[in-house]
């Protein structure tokens, strides 16, 4: 399980996350971290039909998809 303060690294996509709160911390109620993504990198397409996802941007250009619209942020 993960712990705050923790660091993954996903030498394929060339990605990291930094986990700030996690399941264990909140009882379950969030998991909050810190994800930087390559150029190109990112996750694949994918839901979460029981929870959501929120990201801010920091710099540069963040691409995805909701349904069939395209965003850039």
């Amino acid at each position: 399980m993960a712990r705050a303060g923790e660091k993954i690294y996903n030498p394929v996509q060339n990605d990291w996350i930094v986990f700030k709160e996690t399941a264990q911390d909140t009882r379950g109620a969030l998991m909050k971290g810190e994800l930087v993504v390559s150029p190109r990198g990112g996750n694949p397409l994918h839901v979460h039909p029981l929870q959501e996802e929120h990201f801010t941007v920091l710099s540069g250009t963040l691409g995805v998809e909701v349904g069939d619209e395209h965003r850039s942020l």
